[in-house]
Order: C-alpha cells, then structure tokens, then sequence
C-alpha cells in the first residue's frame, strides 16, 4: 500500500511499540468476545439454579473481565498516544527538513503559513491511518471471518441474510469512493488557504495597524472563508448521505434479527441466551461492517494527504557537490547571467575577479538585482545558473560544492532585514557557536566598537524582549554574528540602512582592519558607504533589468 510505503521509515523504527500496542488490541478484543458468551449463558442458567452462588461467581468473572478490559484500554489509549506524537513529529520535521534543503525557487510565491499548516495536517493523517491499519482495521478483518463463522453455527438463516446486507456494504462505497477523494481533497485545500490568510492578519498587524488598512486585510479573508464555508458544506452533505445509508442498511439488519430470532425462539429453535450471544455478535459483525465501510471514506481522505506529500518529497532536493573548499582566497565570476521570474538578463554576462584584500562596493537601483547577486554568491540560485559561471580559487566550480559547508563556514552573510530568533542577544549572535573565551572575548569586543556592549548584556540579563530593540540595534546585532563566523567572505545587504552616521563610519574603519585576508562585498545605496569601498561596481556593469 502507498501509504505505508511512505510511512515505512517511522514504521520499522517504533515496531516494538507498535506490536505491543497491537497487542492491546488483541487482548481488548478477546474480552469483548468473552462477555457476551459468558452473559448469554447465564441467562439460560437462571432457569435452573437453586441458589445464588453461581450468580456470585457470574458477577465476579464479569467484573474481572470488564476490568481487565478498562486497564487495557487505558494501556492501548497511551500507547496510541505516544506512538502519533513520536511518529508525527519525526514525518513532520523530515518533510520541513526536505524542504529546507529544495531550492529557493521552490518557494517563490507561496504561502509558508498555508504550507505548513498543509504539512502538519498530512503527515499526522497518514500516520493516525498506519496506527488505525494496526489496530482497528487487522483486528477486524481477522474477527469478521471469526464471527461469522460463530453466528453461522449459531444460527444459519440469519447469518445468509447478514452476507447480503455486506454486500451492499461493498457496493455503495465502489459507487462513491472517487466522490469522496475530491470532496476530501477540495476541503483541505480550502482549510490550508483560510488558515494561511488568518495567519497573514497576525503576520502583519504592525503593517496594518500602521497603515490603517484594517479594513482592506479584513476583505482577504472573504474569499477563502467562502471557499471553505461552501467545501465544507459539500463535504457533510455527503458525509450526512452516507451516514444515512449507513444507518439505514443498519436497520434492516437489525429487523431482520429481531423478527427471524423471536421467530426461532418462538418456535423453541432458539434460546434467550443464545439468542442474546447472538445478538451481541451480530453486533459486532456490524460494527466491523461499518468499520470497512467508513475505511473506504477515511481511506479516499487519506490519500489526498498521501498525493500532497508524495508531490513536496518528489520535488528535487538542491545540488549538493562533494568538494570542501577550506579557504577562499578569490571568486572569478564566468559570464554569469542569471534570470529569475521572467526577468530576462537580470544578470547577463558579468565577469570579474574578487580577491582577498578588496572591499566590494556594489550599487544600483531597486531591483536591478543586487541582492539577488548576492545570493547567488551563497549558492542559493545554482537551479538557475549554468556550470562554471562561478569558479572558487579559480578553478571549483560553486555548483560542486558542500553547500552546508560552504554556507556555514566560509560565508557570512548580513541580510536587509535582519533575522533575530526568540531569546538574548547573545544567543541571536553565537547562534549554534559554543561560548568560548575567544568568542565572549570578540563579541564583547565588537559590542564595544559598535557600541551596543549594553544591549548585548543587559538584555542577555534581563531578557527584555528581543522586538523591543531599534532597527539600528539589530542590524548591529546582525554584523557581530556575521563578523563571529571568522568567514573569508563577508557579504553586507545594506549594512548601513539603520545606523547613524558614527557608527556607519566606525563599521567601515574596522572593516578596513580585517580586509586583507577576506573578500568583503558590501551593497549599498549610501555614496559615503561606497567610497570607502576599494572596488566600485555599478549594477549597469551586468547589464540589469530594471522590475
């Protein structure tokens, strides 16, 4: 089956777990046999006891079994618990992870929130589906044989008639089975868009509120409101249908019972108790017939998740070459063209040589693709440039790099917005860096030089909430975690947007220091910024288009 297939991985690492929970399964189902037979038999016993020692003994058999019963599903309750928490974490990271490593166009206009909502929701489907294929749906399909073989004993004419009722069971979820997958697969959708955009009206609520356009923001839920409102309607009209052909079928069985039982026991065929034992395991049979009938509906839901999941882990992870650069001592740009949503020639044919020892300073206009250079630089785009465009010491081709490696270790990168994660400053600057003496020692260092030295540490000591500090004081933030890495390469998006003239100046005189065993890049609209540079390059260099 598909769907196990791609839960496999989760699957063999808990089958200890979830034999035994399995297990608990077994045992439950065997006590539900035992009490109806040992009820039945009772009742024919009455007849003929002469005391109340056997009813004693029937009380106390009964309460042990219904005991013993409770303390296995509590068992089976827990083990369940633990087992869809375990396993839909570990799919839900994986997929997150996968897409971590698809290339940046994979997530060109989409909505993260939408996708991730979609993701949780999949993954935790397909895993309650696997569980409930090891609990429910193996339990059944071995005791349905079993019953019928025990209600045939017992009593054969109703039982014929039961196989008919299953029949129709098969054949109205053959007739509705597609049905249900693109009524299933409509509503899901639907929800992971509403949810996206009710996620958009937190996201922004500084944009909104600041721009009082609490009203415009409001009218973009409307839309996938009513998406879902209506997918929503579709989905319980047609559970509604089948819930009464359910309920119906249900009836009819239930009748034929009554009427073809009292008939026997009227005609002395057929015993009260018997006729209990078999009332109570007709019961199941038509529980497990309802089950099967409801897998058919749960199992069309499931394999929209399964489609969903299966299209993001098909999408190509990004290249990842083999070659480990330790140091970079220059990047020579091949006729690098680059072309990206439509724009042709964003990029188109600039070569030059970077080397250490050199600041870059690089300048156009809106989007004439300054940034976009400089993640092409940190391998972001290598979709969607040709090979050796980009060649490290002159020679490694960036596309046949260890991007991780590269990413982590040789580049640091300081973003226009930057990103500061939930907790201290200090934390937000050593990121995944142990808190060595060296490390203290320079972050104290640049705090000083950059004069934030008691926002580092009084924020660290108080944990002030992160968002409380200015955009100055982040994107200071920002420069000391790129200037901790130790990179060769030290790329800087507008380093100076937030900064006041002082500390624009004191950036640049320590940059100054450091440059003779680095390549620093720094884009910038500031002319101040620009002339400190020791290489000028102007977008019109590599023949941008302006979008």
């Amino acid at each position: 089956m598909k769907i196990f297939r791609i839960c496999s991985q989760y699957l063999r690492k808990h089958r200890i777990k979830i034999a035994i929970f399995a297990c608990y399964g077994i045992i439950i189902q065997i006590l539900s046999f035992i009490t109806p037979y040992i009820t039945g038999d009772f009742i024919d016993r009455l007849v003929s006891i002469t005391d109340m020692h056997y009813v004693f003994f029937f009380c106390i058999i009964l309460a042990t079994v219904t005991l013993l019963r409770l303390v296995f599903l509590y068992l089976q309750s827990i083990s369940y618990c633990k087992l869809q928490a375990e396993m839909g974490y570990e799919f839900n990271r994986d997929v997150v992870f996968h897409i971590q490593d698809l290339p940046m166009s994979y997530l060109s206009n989409k909505d993260i929130a939408q996708i991730n909502s979609q993701i949780n929701e999949d993954t935790n489907r397909l895993v309650i589906f696997c569980l409930n294929i090891f609990n429910a749906f193996i339990l059944n399909g071995m005791v349905l044989p079993a019953l019928f073989v025990v209600c045939y004993c017992l009593n054969k004419q109703i039982t014929i008639a039961y196989a008919v009722y299953c029949s129709v069971y098969i054949a109205v979820y053959n007739v509705v089975k597609k049905h249900r997958y693109k009524i299933s697969h409509r509503l899901y959708e639907s929800q992971n868009q509403f949810f996206g955009k009710l996620f958009e009206q937190m996201k922004y609520i500084a944009f909104i509120k600041s721009n009082g356009i609490a009203a415009f923001f409001r009218k973009r839920l409307e839309k996938p409101f009513k998406d879902l409102y209506d997918s929503t309607i579709s989905d319980q009209r047609f559970e509604y249908m089948l819930v009464t052909i359910d309920q119906v079928l249900s009836l009819v069985a239930e009748i034929t019972l009554y009427i073809g039982g009292a008939y026997q026991i009227i005609q002395g065929q057929f015993t009260v108790g018997n006729f209990i034992i078999f009332s109570s395991y007709f019961s199941m049979v038509r529980q497990s017939i309802q089950y099967f009938y409801n897998f058919g509906s749960i199992y069309q839901q499931t394999m929209v998740a399964y489609d969903r999941t299966v299209k993001i882990l098909n999408e190509e992870s990004e290249a990842d070459g083999g070659d480990n650069i330790t140091q970079i001592h220059s990047v020579f740009f091949n006729k690098l063209s680059f072309d990206y949503n439509g724009n042709s020639g964003l990029i188109n044919g600039f070569s030059d040589k970077f080397v250490r020892g050199n600041i870059y300073g690089i300048q156009g206009e809106n989007g004439s693709g300054k940034t976009t250079f400089a993640k092409i630089l940190l391998g972001l785009y290598n979709d969607n440039i040709a090979d050796n465009m980009i060649l490290l010491n002159g020679e490694s081709d960036i596309k046949n790099t260890n991007k991780h490696i590269l990413r982590h270790d040789n580049i640091a990168y300081v973003e226009q917005s930057p990103v500061l994660l939930d907790g201290d400053i200090l934390s937000n600057i050593l990121i995944d860096k142990e808190p060595s003496e060296n490390i203290l020692h320079y972050v104290k260092k640049m705090s000083q030089i950059l004069n934030i030295e008691h926002i580092v540490y009084s924020v660290s000591e108080s944990n002030q909430d992160i968002n409380s500090i200015s955009g100055g004081e982040r994107q200071k933030v920002a420069i000391i975690r790129a200037l901790c890495k130790c990179s060769d390469i030290l790329i800087f998006d507008e380093p100076t947007a937030a900064l006041d003239i002082v500390s624009s100046r004191t950036l640049m005189e320590y940059l100054q220091t450091i440059k003779s065993d680095k390549i620093i890049i720094i884009i910038s609209h500031d002319d101040v910024v620009i002339n400190c540079c020791d290489v000028k390059i102007s977008c019109e260099q590599w023949r941008t288009k302006i979008i």
